[in-house]
């Protein structure tokens, strides 16, 4: 919140019971905002990211996160949950694209030769058990 401001005449002026504007909010603490996520993710894309998704959900409910205790910690919460979501999905991602990739070299591989790759480990143990 803003406790003073000046008036149009240029005049000192309590405006403690006004709320903040999402603009002078932003202005002030995007930059912090992006690096303290960064500390937190490691990741300046995804914590960039991560704030603006927060501060786009802040303008769209502004009129109820700007009277809050904190809109600052507010706005950090909801960057933190989106950068863990779509870290979480990046790593399931590019899980699943490397299972597939072995799957189609495997194919490819069994095309050539005509018999399957050895198995190894655990997961290519199980992949020898069920084709038997």
């Amino acid at each position: 919140m803003v406790a003073t401001g000046t008036d149009e005449a240029g005049r000192l002026v309590d405006r403690s019971d006004e709320p903040e504007s999402f603009d002078s909010w932003y202005a002030r603490e995007h930059p912090r905002l992006v690096a303290t996520l960064l500390l937190s993710t490691g990741d300046v894309e995804l914590a960039s990211e991560g704030v603006d998704e927060a501060s786009t959900r802040a303008l769209e409910k502004w009129d109820q996160v700007g009277v809050m205790t904190s809109p600052t910690g507010w706005a950090f919460r909801v960057a933190l949950n989106h950068a863990r979501r779509t870290a979480r999905r990046r790593s399931f991602e590019q899980r699943l694209f490397l299972r597939k990739s072995r799957e189609v070299l495997d194919d490819q591989f069994q095309g050539i030769s005509g018999r399957r790759p050895a198995a190894t480990g655990v997961a290519g143990r199980r992949r020898a058990r069920c084709a038997r």
